[in-house]
């Protein structure tokens, strides 16, 4: 998991690919935001909403209040997203006003 710090600008080419805990074949990326709000990336899985090349799964994420853990915001998770999306994505979350849940 990458944690940014303040004015840290986070891009597709900079995420930390790591193996899928569950998924044979799957990548996961997951980054958190100093604004408290996260991602989470994966794809190329048997189970996953992309193939990990051109199209990604992103679960929204959100620092839980008081705690070191994040959750998924409003079930807000996007299956087959292009690339061009999820890097618009990326730089949304980034952008956003502070949030915890």
């Amino acid at each position: 998991m990458l944690v940014t710090k303040p004015g840290e600008i986070i891009e597709f080419k900079d995420l930390a690919w790591e193996e899928h805990w569950r998924q044979k074949g799957g990548k996961i990326a997951q980054v958190m935001f100093p604004n408290g709000w996260g991602i989470s990336v994966i794809g190329g899985g048997i189970l996953q909403y992309g193939d990990g090349k051109t199209t990604f799964e992103a679960a929204i994420l959100v620092k839980d209040e008081g705690k070191e853990s994040w959750s998924i915001y409003d079930g807000d998770v996007r299956g087959w997203l292009p690339l061009e999306e999820l890097e618009e994505l990326i730089k949304e979350l980034q952008e956003r006003p502070a949030e915890t849940k």
